[in-house]
């Protein structure tokens, strides 16, 4: 078995090896820390620790550095480096070289002046226990380091969208809202993204003020409650639960929005959407969708809130009789009903790779899915990919207002 481990710049540690065999490591030396950077020949080492024949690992691992043998005066030499090393350059190099089997390793240099100058000698061939490591002895280098692991696993975010009020309306009444953030350093935060679609009921009082209100006051709900605490000095993690966050928006947003006057009654469709981390987290109510294209398949991941579907869910109504009833748009269910409101919320996590898309009827509607499927597995950019889901729902007549937000990941 091998041993290494992080010690403080005062501390001279290098991999020891119980059969005394030589092997060549490099430490880098700093007043902040020295910590190894690298093992030569490690593959070599370990076949010899653990297979079976001590001597002939010995003699090979000998045969080996023999031409980087030098004498006892030669070793000394190279440790006084070390040590004006550790007092004069916080940024030197050395390389340790162990070739003699019979050799000491020694253990430690003087903290300071006044302290003893003195060499602890630890016979090889015995275990030792290593000192346990603090968070106080790691450099400010590999803290860097750990930030950029952590920063590598984390998902990549680029999201687009397109809002358009469609070739018959003459007024849009949907609603779209994108929110995200990166950020860079040696402790960044985790990605955050937040989309939402609302469409707002065509035929209601102002369904283009139910659907601009319920997308805004979600999205205020949200950031306040889990995006801005994290920004505080010490802020880890939300205190709240996420889905509990969502759950609240969304009921929050459905009171605020409600009439008790019939004449105006009002309501829109919510599908919202929050990428955190590696996770996603769906609200939804209504008819607007979300679609999760990974490993070469669209799926629609959200369940349509309509008349239509409960009789294809009946077995009633196929696909393709759904696509032309005249009662496809007529809903059971959307924010502003009033009472407490039946929300589908849900949560998963992210693919390695692969993009969201968030729409309203009026872009699902006229583009077939394997139409939309095509679109996305396109070398286009993510705008040009929104761009021409919106330009082929016009092209098929753009009877209704068109909203499509493009969510493109990678981890």
């Amino acid at each position: 078995m091998a041993w290494f481990t992080l010690v403080p710049a005062t501390t001279i540690c290098t991999p020891y090896r119980p059969d005394g065999l030589a092997f060549q490591v490099n430490a880098r030396v700093s007043r902040e820390g020295l910590y190894l950077v690298g093992i030569k020949k490690v593959r070599d080492l370990l076949n010899k620790l653990f297979p079976g024949n001590k001597n002939e690992g010995l003699a090979a691992d000998e045969a080996e550095t023999s031409a980087t043998d030098a004498p006892e005066s030669a070793q000394e030499e190279r440790m006084e480096e070390a040590r004006e090393k550790v007092g004069g350059d916080p940024a030197g190099e050395v390389l340790v070289t162990l070739n003699d089997p019979e050799a000491t390793i020694p253990t430690g240099f003087p903290v300071n002046d006044a302290e003893q100058e003195s060499e602890e000698e630890i016979d090889i061939g015995k275990t030792i226990p290593l000192r346990p490591v603090t968070d106080a002895m790691i450099s400010a280098g590999i803290r860097a380091m750990q930030a950029g692991q952590r920063d590598s696993d984390l998902p990549v975010v680029r999201a687009v969208q397109r809002c358009n009020i469609g070739s018959v309306r003459a007024r849009n009444e949907d609603s779209s809202y994108m929110f995200t953030t990166e950020t860079g350093g040696q402790e960044p935060m985790m990605p955050f993204g937040l989309f939402i679609v609302a469409d707002g009921m065509g035929g209601h009082y102002a369904g283009h003020e139910a659907s601009k209100n319920v997308s805004r006051l979600v999205a205020r709900q949200i950031v306040e409650n889990i995006y801005l605490p994290m920004l505080y000095p010490g802020a880890a993690t939300p205190q709240i639960p996420i889905q509990e966050v969502i759950l609240g928006a969304v009921q929050a947003a459905n009171a605020a929005i409600h009439s008790p006057d019939p004449e105006k009654d009002s309501g829109t469709t919510l599908t919202t959407a929050l990428v955190f981390g590696r996770r996603l987290h769906i609200a939804h109510v209504g008819d607007s969708r979300a679609y999760m294209l990974a490993e070469g398949e669209l799926k629609l991941i959200t369940t349509d809130h309509s008349y239509v579907r409960r009789l294809q869910e009946a077995g009633q109504l196929t696909e393709e009789e759904a696509a032309s009833h005249p009662h496809r748009n007529m809903l059971y269910r959307a924010v502003g009903q009033g009472g407490e409101l039946e929300i589908d919320i849900f949560t998963q996590p992210l693919p390695k790779s692969g993009k969201l898309v968030l729409c309203s009827d009026g872009l699902w509607g006229l583009v077939p899915e394997p139409m939309m499927q095509e679109v996305l597995e396109s070398d286009m950019s993510l705008q040009e990919m929104a761009d021409e889901l919106v330009n082929l729902a016009v092209q098929a007549g753009g009877y209704d207002n068109i909203t499509a937000i493009l969510v493109d990941f990678a981890l």
